[in-house]
């Protein structure tokens, strides 16, 4: 069932024009990666999903409803982002970083519920941070600050975690890392998510669903074997590359710019 989508989307920063009449959907329980070049508007889709930029035009809809129309704790309680560079004081413990992500389900000025608690204890449970709670963000290496902020997101109990770069900056070994803890939440939660990816190697390990961008338009979208062939990754990055076959699934050597 197609739950999550976009329809006619358009969107940008004064008169320049981002996104161009996108037509999306997402079915839920499943993992996307959006792919393109630098400027093609993956992440201005994204901000569009998630209701962090106003289309010019069109609309996205939230179980056949329009995202527009619903409150803001009602969108955080359905939809989780985290953005390519997200900030907070270096001296926050991590458990209070995960609590931020309760804020959609609590009434002003009320207090923390049992509820609450044990959303937060399972957050950190599920990204592996449970022996981490009193350890201030500052002092956590790349990899366990980004599963801090999923942590975060994870606290909203959202159905969609929309991801903008999970893994930069971060070393080989922390991007596996958050991309293995992702699956294993889509696994294991059903957790639809959609998530902006430059690596391409990566983006098709990861994701049973690759959607490419150029210049504002989705140019292709279906699975890493029909995406990632050396023709299309030449239209669409003008990069010559070499396809290589590991354990049946497909992955993108870069031979070197044309």
């Amino acid at each position: 069932m197609n739950f999550f989508s976009c329809e006619n989307l358009s969107a940008g920063y004064g008169r320049k024009e981002v996104l161009k009449n996108i037509t999306l959907s997402f079915e839920k329980g499943h993992i996307a990666s959006v792919i393109g070049p630098n400027g093609s508007g993956k992440s201005t889709l994204l901000k569009c999903m998630g209701r962090l930029l106003k289309p010019s035009a069109g609309c996205v809809y939230l179980d056949g409803k329009s995202i527009s129309s619903m409150t803001d704790s009602a969108i955080a309680r359905n939809v989780g982002i985290l953005p390519q560079s997200p900030n907070a004081p270096g001296d926050i413990p991590v458990h209070c970083l995960v609590a931020y992500g309760r804020n959609p389900h609590k009434k002003v000025l009320s207090s923390f519920t049992k509820d609450d608690r044990e959303t937060v204890e399972w957050a950190m449970q599920a990204t592996g941070l449970q022996d981490k709670r009193f350890v201030r963000l500052g002092q956590l290496s790349g990899g366990e600050r980004q599963r801090a902020w999923i942590a975060m997101a994870l606290a909203q109990r959202p159905q969609i975690l929309l991801l903008d770069e999970p893994t930069t900056y971060l070393d080989i070994h922390h991007q596996f890392e958050v991309l293995e803890l992702l699956e294993k939440l889509n696994t294991s939660c059903g957790l639809t998510v959609v998530m902006v990816m430059h690596d391409l190697n990566l983006a098709s390990r990861f994701s049973g669903r690759l959607v490419a961008m150029k210049d504002g338009q989705v140019v292709l979208d279906g699975c890493a074997k029909g995406v990632l062939t050396e023709e299309n990754i030449f239209d669409i990055f003008r990069v010559k590359s070499r396809i290589v076959d590991m354990d049946g699934s497909k992955a993108a050597m870069y031979m070197g710019v044309a």
